[in-house]
Protein backbone atom coordinates (compact mmCIF):
# COMPACT_ATOMS: atom_id res chain seq x y z
CA UNK A 1 0.00 0.00 0.00
CA UNK A 2 2.64 2.52 -0.39
CA UNK A 3 5.25 3.85 2.06
CA UNK A 4 5.44 1.22 5.31
CA UNK A 5 3.55 -1.71 3.59
CA UNK A 6 2.64 -4.78 5.97
CA UNK A 7 4.66 -7.93 5.07
CA UNK A 8 2.23 -9.88 2.51
CA UNK A 9 2.12 -12.63 4.58
CA UNK A 10 1.32 -10.49 7.53
CA UNK A 11 -1.58 -8.91 5.15
CA UNK A 12 -3.01 -11.31 4.34
CA UNK A 13 -3.52 -12.79 8.00
CA UNK A 14 -5.18 -9.36 8.61
CA UNK A 15 -7.54 -10.07 5.72
CA UNK A 16 -8.50 -13.77 6.58
CA UNK A 17 -9.35 -12.61 10.48
CA UNK A 18 -11.61 -9.69 9.14
CA UNK A 19 -13.15 -8.61 6.39
CA UNK A 20 -11.30 -5.90 3.73
CA UNK A 21 -12.60 -2.56 4.47
CA UNK A 22 -14.22 -0.84 1.42
CA UNK A 23 -13.10 2.83 0.61
CA UNK A 24 -16.47 4.88 -0.36
CA UNK A 25 -16.60 8.36 -1.47
CA UNK A 26 -19.13 10.48 0.16
CA UNK A 27 -20.40 13.02 -2.52
CA UNK A 28 -20.86 12.22 -6.34
CA UNK A 29 -18.75 14.41 -7.92
CA UNK A 30 -15.45 14.37 -6.14
CA UNK A 31 -12.09 16.18 -7.58
CA UNK A 32 -10.48 14.06 -9.19
CA UNK A 33 -6.90 15.52 -8.61
CA UNK A 34 -7.25 15.81 -5.56
CA UNK A 35 -8.03 12.31 -4.68
CA UNK A 36 -5.87 11.07 -7.48
CA UNK A 37 -2.81 13.27 -5.68
CA UNK A 38 -3.81 11.78 -2.40
CA UNK A 39 -3.47 8.10 -3.88
CA UNK A 40 0.05 8.93 -5.42
CA UNK A 41 1.12 9.81 -2.42
CA UNK A 42 -0.26 7.09 0.18
CA UNK A 43 -0.22 4.26 -2.36
CA UNK A 44 2.94 5.55 -4.23
CA UNK A 45 1.34 5.09 -7.43
CA UNK A 46 2.09 6.19 -10.83
CA UNK A 47 -0.63 8.84 -12.90
CA UNK A 48 -2.41 6.04 -14.38
CA UNK A 49 -2.26 3.77 -11.63
CA UNK A 50 -3.86 6.66 -9.65
CA UNK A 51 -6.37 7.16 -11.84
CA UNK A 52 -7.29 3.36 -12.14
CA UNK A 53 -7.84 3.44 -8.29
CA UNK A 54 -9.50 6.83 -8.23
CA UNK A 55 -11.94 5.03 -10.37
CA UNK A 56 -12.46 1.79 -8.60
CA UNK A 57 -13.03 3.78 -5.83
CA UNK A 58 -15.46 6.04 -7.32
CA UNK A 59 -17.42 2.71 -7.92
CA UNK A 60 -17.26 1.48 -4.68
CA UNK A 61 -14.73 -1.70 -5.37
CA UNK A 62 -11.54 -0.54 -3.50
CA UNK A 63 -10.97 -2.72 -0.39
CA UNK A 64 -7.93 -3.41 1.75
CA UNK A 65 -7.45 -3.98 5.37
CA UNK A 66 -9.03 -1.71 7.61
CA UNK A 67 -6.51 0.29 8.68
CA UNK A 68 -5.13 0.21 5.42
CA UNK A 69 -8.78 2.37 4.00
CA UNK A 70 -8.99 4.05 7.35
CA UNK A 71 -5.71 5.87 6.34
CA UNK A 72 -7.18 6.72 2.68
CA UNK A 73 -10.22 7.67 4.06
CA UNK A 74 -8.63 10.42 6.50
CA UNK A 75 -6.20 11.27 4.21
CA UNK A 76 -8.69 12.05 1.47
CA UNK A 77 -11.06 14.06 3.66
CA UNK A 78 -8.32 16.54 4.73
CA UNK A 79 -7.22 17.09 1.10
CA UNK A 80 -10.94 17.89 0.08
CA UNK A 81 -12.50 14.64 -0.96
CA UNK A 82 -14.92 13.33 1.59
CA UNK A 83 -14.53 9.52 1.85
CA UNK A 84 -15.71 6.87 4.70
CA UNK A 85 -15.06 3.31 5.44
CA UNK A 86 -17.70 0.72 4.55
Amino acid sequence: MGKGDLPDDLRRRLLAACPPARLRLTIPDPDRVRGMKVLRSVLGLDLASAGAVFEQVRAGGYTGTPPEIALLARVLARSGVPAEVR
